[in-house]
């Protein structure tokens, strides 16, 4: 079934050009960290400049394939195929994980660095006991993945579920979401975990300084709670370095929220001395990565406007999301206002792959039900169709965005 948008124009390019050529226009070349010689000591870092355009990395059912979001050009592929990717901001590193094992690429030419495999031998497991006896001898499941800017680590987030159904989890196999990391330099697992006990997701911002976590609690509640907490470990060693409970939604925003419950936690972004987490009701929440208090709050934007998790795209002054009634919207965070929408095809699925500043575009998965198309969505006028034949999940993410501002 072809995608049918009315105002929907063919690709400028969809023609493939020699693995490598095009690739090298758009990586820069990486400086590799040294490495300090301890053990579980992450190498020492300096900022790395990033590529100028970005380049979204997605997958068909069985090849990767690297793409220019402004042509539409595939600027390379591999062949294989993953239910998770990331990629480092510098484009140099892409890591992928299956049910069986992580993978780490390094590109132009798609060299296999490192394979680890997943299974219920990984470092501390053991931990999970502590929450319920069956959890550590499950084989865990990657459900979220994210680089470090630096390329120095990656971190991971898992799922362990029991075999047997439990009492205390309504009559369900036990589970619990944690998160750990992999030092890209050498290979390894580092040598910790942290468990999320009561939260369903877990949105990861690694930085070069600290690793920041951030979920909401599980919960269906009329009554204002704070939509998540956001923790700082130490990416080495998996220690807590601080907490906070972001201030709860008032009353009178809360009320006519979609879907009768408190909003949560639906994106994390870091910009240097910025920490910035978005709320599905469009709340934005400005904090100090250091000291992990709140500079500053723009409240909800509407009290009717419910944003998909994980479908928003922000900087300091600028958010763009999808919304759960198929919109796409942009809001001025300076002065609050919603300042451009845009209703999307209902019966077709989206996911929001990244915003072009530059050209006022969102870049979007679109599906229904059949393998996916990349198109580029302005806020006025024609929506332009990239590439088909992609793979979507809603709750796997299989593209990531390296360079530029993904």
């Amino acid at each position: 079934m072809s995608l049918v948008v009315d105002t929907m124009r063919q690709p400028r390019h969809l023609r493939l050009v020699t693995l490598g050529l095009s690739v090298l226009a758009f990586l820069t070349t990486l400086l590799w960290l040294t490495n300090r010689g301890e053990q579980w000591t992450l190498g020492s870092w300096t900022e790395q400049p990033k590529t100028t355009k970005p380049i979204v990395l997605a997958q068909t059912n069985s090849t990767f394939i690297a793409i220019d979001p402004y042509t539409g050009t595939v600027v390379s592929q591999h062949p294989g195929s993953a239910a998770l990717l990331a990629a480092s901001a510098n484009g140099q590193q892409v890591v992928t994980a299956t049910d069986d094992a992580l993978i780490v690429y390094r590109l132009a030419d798609w060299v296999v660095a490192y394979r680890l495999p997943l299974d219920n031998q990984l470092p501390n497991l053991h931990q999970l006991a502590t929450y319920h006896p069956d959890v550590p001898r499950a084989k865990p499941r990657p459900v979220t993945l994210e680089v470090d800017p630096t390329g120095r680590y990656a971190a991971v987030g898992f799922v362990s579920m029991g075999e047997h159904p439990d009492p205390a989890f309504l009559d369900t196999p036990p589970w619990i979401l944690w998160v750990t990391a992999i030092d890209l330099q050498q290979g390894t697992w580092l040598p910790w975990i942290h468990p999320l006990p009561g939260t369903d997701w877990v949105y990861i911002v690694p930085t070069p300084e600290k690793l920041f976590l951030a979920g909401s609690p599980i919960a269906a509640t009329p009554q204002p709670l704070s939509p998540g907490t956001l923790l700082a470990l130490d990416p080495t060693t998996g220690q807590v370095q601080g907490q906070l409970a972001l201030p709860a939604v008032s009353p009178a925003h809360f009320s006519a929220a979609e879907g009768g419950r408190h909003p949560r936690i639906a994106a994390v972004r870091s910009f240097g001395d910025q920490l910035l987490v978005a709320t599905e009701q469009l709340a934005v929440f400005v904090v100090d990565p250091e000291t992990l208090e709140v500079t500053r709050q723009v409240l909800p934007l509407s009290p009717t406007i419910l944003a998909q998790g994980a479908n928003v795209w922000l900087t300091t002054e600028r958010l763009v999301a999808l919304t759960q009634t198929s919109e796409l919207i942009q809001a001025d965070l300076v002065s609050g206002q919603i300042v451009a929408r845009r209703s999307l095809p209902t019966d077709w699925t989206a996911e929001l792959v990244t915003f072009l500043p530059d050209e006022h575009v969102a870049l979007l998965l679109l599906s229904n039900g059949l393998p996916g198309c990349l198109v580029r969505v302005p806020f006025q006028g024609e929506i332009e169709q990239l590439l088909c034949g992609l793979d979507t999940n809603l709750y796997e993410r299989r593209f990531a965005v390296a360079g530029g501002i993904g």
